[in-house]
């Protein structure tokens, strides 16, 4: 995502806004980033943003954006996750 798309989503918000960050999709691809990180530490050196998400908070009638980030250093961050698994996980 650029600079300018970013702008345009985040235009339609209230300046009060709140907003949060978040890693990854899903459970499974933050347990991927957290394995790569503890073995080749580049995970989390250079995240880039991969969606907005806007939501209503129905309490308060506000919206707020949830910004999805991903990490974009390691090609193959399965691969680096898997090494973890050969280093640390206990073999039967």
């Amino acid at each position: 995502m650029n600079v300018g798309d970013l702008i345009k989503a985040l235009q339609g918000l209230n300046p009060e806004s709140r907003f949060t960050l978040s890693l990854g999709r899903d459970d499974e691809y933050r347990t991927m980033c957290a394995k790569a990180e503890l073995t080749c530490g580049e995970c989390l050196g250079n995240l880039a943003v991969d969606r907005i998400e806007i939501y209503i908070d129905y309490v308060d009638s506000e919206m707020y954006a949830d910004i999805v980030l991903e990490q974009s250093n390691i090609v193959y961050l399965d691969e680096e996750a898997d090494k973890f698994d050969e280093q640390y996980l206990k073999k039967d």
